[in-house]
């Protein structure tokens, strides 16, 4: 499926590309659920034709409105029956860090609700960026989605995650962070806080949970001792357990789901 990346660098920092979704793509074509799992990378979906339906802690929702989905806590499932079109802005996987920048409001007042109006927290200018691009071929969509968020974007508000996250590795330690930042824990916690609404344990934990659920799904593998070794758990008993917290499933039964992620741009 095709995909768009910001063409300004500046954007390129804290977006990993746009993702227009119309009746051409399979994904709205769908008719049963696809699910979706605990993920680091925030996403505003705006331009909705049709309905989004999606259940999300035993609680089902359907929106024609724009929504941003900011802090995933456990498995989400998507039914795109009635949907004819969306736009995705996928962030960079830094929690909600890659999107503070382009809003108002801090990461722990975000991090209240999972999945958020977003005009509540884009306030007007995204009714005006919605009403101008609904009808656009794809390419202008992403050059009005450019010239929309670098007019939002503060990049004073990006923190100390946004510095170190490319050097986050899957078995890296809060120790190592420490290290790496010269911090002590409570200022790294501190920080952490402010730009993810998570402590450095927290997002350490779901950063190696994004990187094991997409090794599982690229891979089929179910060596699981294998994911054991290679990504620091204790033993196969706490990598099970590690994956059903996120996702309600044990490894094998996630193997059988349809993921969302099989329907989205390489």
């Amino acid at each position: 499926m095709p995909k768009f990346l910001p063409q300004d660098a500046r954007l390129r920092e804290h977006i990993d590309y746009y993702w227009i979704v119309d009746e051409s793509e399979g994904f709205v074509h769908l008719c049963d659920p696809v699910h979706e799992f605990p993920s680091l990378a925030p996403e505003l979906v705006l331009g909705i034709r049709g309905v989004l339906r999606y259940q999300y802690l035993g609680r089902m929702r359907a929106t024609r409105q724009s929504i941003l989905f900011g802090y995933i806590e456990r498995g989400l499932t998507v039914y795109p029956a009635e949907l004819e079109q969306m736009i995705v802005v996928k962030f960079k996987p830094r929690g909600l860090s890659s999107v503070v920048p382009f809003l108002w409001l801090r990461a722990p007042e975000l991090i209240r609700e999972a999945v958020v109006s977003a005009h509540e927290v884009f306030g007007s200018a995204l009714d005006r960026v919605e009403r101008h691009v609904v009808n656009l071929p794809a390419l202008r969509i992403a050059d009005e989605l450019d010239a929309w968020l670098l007019e939002q974007l503060d990049e004073r508000r990006a923190g100390i995650v946004h510095e170190v996250a490319a050097t986050v590795t899957p078995t890296t330690s809060v120790r190592d962070l420490a290290v790496l930042t010269q911090s002590s824990y409570s200022t790294l916690a501190r920080h952490f806080k402010a730009d993810t609404g998570l402590t450095p344990k927290q997002f350490l934990l779901r950063h190696r949970f994004k990187h094991v659920l997409a090794d599982l799904f690229r891979t089929g593998s179910t060596d699981w001792f294998d994911y054991v070794t290679r990504y620091g758990y204790h033993d196969q008993p706490h990598f099970i357990r590690e994956i059903k917290r996120y996702t309600g499933y044990t490894p094998s039964q996630l193997l059988a789901l349809p993921y969302l992620t099989h329907h989205r741009p390489e």
